[in-house]
Parts: C-alpha cells; structure tokens; sequence
C-alpha cells in the first residue's frame, strides 16, 4: 500500500505542475479597470452634524446635508462644511430638495428655508417642524406632523392632515 500512495502522490504533483505549465502558457488575460476609493469628509469631530438625515448636490457640485444639528453645505473643490444656518435656528434639519433653477429647500424643526442671496433664510409664516419637503414645476410641499404647506403663485397655504 505505501508504493500505492507514493505512485498516487507523483501523479497529483505531475498532474498540478501540467496545469500551471498550461495556464502559464496561456496566459491570464489582464484587463484593465477604475479603482473606485471613498475620501472621507467628516462634518465635525464629533457631534450631532455627523447625523446625516438628508443629501443633495446642487447644479454647481456643492453638497447639502441636513443633520441632526442643522444644515451643511461643503463646496465644490473644498474639504471643509460650511454651517448655514444662524446660531439661534440651529436645529434638526429633516430632508433638503433642489429645484431646477438651483433653489434650496430645506424642512427642518422650526420651518422650512430656502436659499436667497442673504444666504439660507427661514421662511416666517411656518413656525411647524417640517419633515419632508418636496419640489415641482409650479410649487414647493412641506409636510410635517401638523399638516401640509404648500407654496404656489408666491403664497404659502396650509392644509391640516386628518
């Protein structure tokens, strides 16, 4: 039985030094591909902005987060967020929407914002947290937990949710 085993043992190496011969002949084709890799942009050291609730990127690259602390904007080209809002409306921020002509919207705890040439500016007449926030074509929807508010033809209206 040992002279089998010896015999069976030749015949696996033989057999394994065939097959690499034979692959190496052949050669492994080499193809060519894109490294993905993920850099890291931290809002803060640590904190509540590092809560992320909502992305968007506006028509000129910049990033928007809303975060538990409030919304952030990192530009195009920069590593360093840039805090948008005022000390005193600093709060959870829920959901951000872009429209087409670059306007942010944003729903946080104390209303909805949207971006002017002062910068991001709370809209006065909704003092309701606002959870989600979408735009169309002709108007812009907050909704939040004490109903819905609409702006269309310049005025916003409230419609209560049953």
């Amino acid at each position: 039985m040992p002279k089998f085993n010896r015999v069976l043992f030749i015949i696996s190496i033989l057999f394994i030094i065939s097959n690499i011969q034979l692959i190496s002949a052949q050669g492994v084709p080499d193809t060519p591909f894109i490294q993905e890799y993920h850099l890291p942009y931290p809002i803060v050291e640590k904190g509540l902005a590092n809560d992320v609730r909502a992305i968007e990127v506006d028509q000129n690259d910049n990033v928007w987060v809303a975060t538990k602390a409030g919304i952030y904007q990192l530009q195009k080209g920069t590593k360093r967020w840039i805090s948008k809002m005022v000390k005193d409306d600093a709060g959870p921020a829920y959901d951000i929407d872009i429209e087409k002509n670059g306007t942010v919207w944003v729903g946080a705890w104390n209303g909805i914002y949207c971006t002017t040439p002062n910068g991001l500016e709370r809209i006065k007449e909704i003092d309701h947290p606002i959870s989600a926030i979408c735009t169309t074509e002709n108007e812009v929807i907050g909704l939040g937990p004490d109903g819905m508010w609409r702006f269309t033809k310049n005025k916003w209206e409230y419609e209560k949710i049953p």
